[in-house]
């Protein structure tokens, strides 16, 4: 007897054993059609998933020589901006005292192939997306950012490489923000080069 599950993804990471390359195609293929939205309840049942049937899974794939790392990285940047921007929608729905607290970081799949393979690259995308989600904390949090360092912030977004789903996320920062202005600009620019 077939299991039921509220959500695809709570499905796909419940039934995969992430041991190979077509398991971790299948949650690719899930984030590439935009996924779905999640209740509090669904979004707190993913992050245990995560926790408990995908990352140990997906490193120990990796180290076997089952899965690429550049499968897994990909991969997991996207699983990551979609983390986010969900947590983000709750937050807009006036969640945030019971919302788990997200610290994973991520840089953008949108790059070449060439930056990707740049250690140093990666470092630098990592610490700007760090500082991309202090700003959503910051705007959404309960305490607020100085109005220098929400400026500072989005002065300092990254010029490329923004997923569907960190889109989603800026697109829900412009309300907040003293500087709607300058994110609508980044939003623009962005859907136009995609």
């Amino acid at each position: 007897m077939q299991q039921k599950y509220e959500t695809n993804i709570e499905a796909i990471l419940s039934e995969l054993d992430f041991s190979s390359e077509e398991s971790l195609n299948t949650l690719n293929v899930y984030l590439s059609n935009s996924a779905e939205n999640l209740s509090l309840k669904q979004y707190r049942n993913l992050r245990i998933l995560i926790d408990s049937k995908y990352r140990n899974k997906v490193a120990n794939a990796v180290r076997a020589g089952k899965i690429s790392r550049k499968s897994a990285n990909k991969v997991g940047r996207d699983f990551t901006d979609y983390i986010r921007e969900q947590h983000a929608n709750l937050l807009d729905n006036d969640w945030e005292n019971t919302i788990i607290k997200q610290e994973d970081s991520s840089y953008s799949p949108n790059i070449s192939r060439e930056k990707l393979n740049n250690k140093q690259y990666k470092e630098k995308w990592k610490a700007k997306d760090n500082e991309l989600y202090k700003l959503e904390r910051g705007l959404w949090g309960k305490e607020k950012l100085l109005e220098e360092e929400e400026r500072n912030l989005i002065d300092e977004m990254p010029t490329e490489g923004y997923s569907i789903f960190k889109l989603k996320t800026i697109s829900r920062m412009i309300p907040r923000t003293a500087y709607k202005s300058k994110l609508k600009n980044i939003l623009r620019k962005f859907r136009a080069a995609a």
